[in-house]
């Protein structure tokens, strides 16, 4: 029966756009963070195992547009690091800057803007492994080097 009901609502609805809103200032604490849905009271269900860290991965993977919320809470620096984080899980979202989630509404309802094929394969860490020629080596991003000291002789 639920099979079936949902396949009705397939039939007669369609997702306009896929929102999440994060929260500027706590959200890079969250994602550092190994604290359980649980311990904060948040699970889904009792036998929900998830780290407040993963649901925060998964929702703005599969988001095609993400509202950072309390812009105003954070440093222009600590929201560019937000918004790089964002990036970094998922190169092809929109992301909105927002203060008390003020937005146009016309950005969210309306634009039919979500496209569950293009969703479904934007993640960064998917793109990464279908793609090399994409990936910039951790050398060239973070500035990593390296070398060999050989000599007959110790320090």
């Amino acid at each position: 029966l639920l099979q079936q009901d949902a396949q009705c609502l397939l039939d007669c609805t369609e997702i306009d756009s896929m929102v999440t809103v994060i929260d500027a200032f706590n959200f890079l604490k969250d994602m550092k963070d190994a604290e359980d849905l649980s311990e904060r009271g948040l699970q889904a269900r009792d036998d929900d195992n998830r780290s407040i860290t993963e649901l925060l991965v998964s929702q703005v993977e599969f988001a095609n547009v993400v509202l950072v919320n309390k812009c105003d809470t954070v440093s222009p620096e600590e929201l560019q690091k937000v918004k790089q984080t964002v990036r970094a899980l998922n190169a092809d979202a929109q992301i909105i800057e927002t203060i008390h989630s003020n937005i146009d509404i016309g950005a969210i309802i309306g634009s039919k803007s979500f496209d569950f094929d293009r969703v479904s394969q934007s993640a960064t860490w998917i793109k990464a492994m279908n793609n090399h020629d994409l990936k910039i080596p951790e050398t060239e991003e973070y500035g990593i080097g390296s070398f060999v000291y050989r000599a007959r002789r110790p320090f």
